[in-house]
């Protein structure tokens, strides 16, 4: 008798295992409102890195608008994070704020990674108006939020570099840069950010061969990534260290491959 009941049970099994595999191969149909939204959020993400902000604030208050409708607050906290970056590189760092605020504040249901972003994003643009005590606070706040677990570690420490450098803590901006490196191995944007800031930080401690090499791999970073803006940073950055190591001439051809970078980006927008 338990001779035939096991092919029987082998049979069914095998079954359920295959029914299983095809459901999870076609997976859960995308809507229409899904794709548009996701495609202007594309789009704004595009355009932002490519140094086109006014035209970056449209397509993402777009896909705001439909990450609304379709109650989808993680996409929505995306969104709103990329609008109060364009607004702050258009100038509109007020309106940056608003839009950062007014999503802690109207959206209750917020995941603690979420509520991190924002108050890191907070944080940001505090730093952006000089307001160093204001910017160390929220980014305490998202530490908090944020701790160990979320998805931007990373770019919260390189934040607290950023803070540190405004505060004249050189040491503790270059150690939290390089922490920050450790921590965004497997993600090269914010890498680059992190050896920007470290790079800065070894300027101000009169380290010129250490902010070369910083800028440098920066510089090749952005490059592969394809970040115009962020190439003129790097290059900026690598003319200012020359510069500190007593190299006019190497200095000179970076401060032109800066302000060519920079023309470049404004012919972009």
């Amino acid at each position: 008798m338990s001779h035939r009941v096991k092919p029987t049970l082998l049979a069914v099994l095998l079954m359920v295992m295959w029914l299983a595999a095809a459901c999870a191969s076609k997976g859960v149909p995308v809507s229409a409102t899904h794709q548009q939204a996701d495609q202007r959020f594309n789009a704004a993400s595009s355009a932002l890195a490519l140094g086109q902000p006014e035209r970056a604030v449209q397509q993402f208050q777009q896909a705001m608008v439909l990450y609304d409708g379709l109650y989808a607050l993680p996409q929505r906290t995306q969104a709103v994070l990329g609008l109060s970056r364009a607004l702050s590189e258009s100038g509109r760092v007020e309106e940056a704020m608003q839009c950062v605020q007014q999503a802690l504040t109207t959206d209750l249901a917020l995941s603690a990674a979420d509520r991190s972003q924002l108050l890191g994003r907070k944080a940001s643009l505090w730093l952006a108006q000089g307001d160093s005590e204001a910017a160390a606070t929220a980014a305490l706040q998202a530490q908090t939020e944020c701790q160990s677990r979320c998805p931007d570690h990373a770019a919260l420490t390189v934040l607290q570099a950023r803070i540190a450098l405004a505060r004249g803590a050189w040491v503790e901006g270059r150690d939290k840069a390089s922490q920050a490196g450790l921590l965004a191995a497997d993600n090269p944007r914010e890498q680059a950010n992190a050896l920007r800031v470290l790079a800065q930080a070894e300027l101000k401690l009169q380290q010129a061969q250490a902010a070369i090499l910083a800028a440098q791999q920066a510089l090749v970073i952005d490059q592969r990534l394809g970040l115009p803006p962020r190439i003129a940073l790097d290059l900026q950055l690598l003319a200012e260290a020359h510069a500190a190591a007593g190299d006019a001439a190497r200095s000179a051809e970076y401060r032109q491959a800066a302000e060519r970078a920079r023309a470049a980006s404004d012919k972009l927008r």
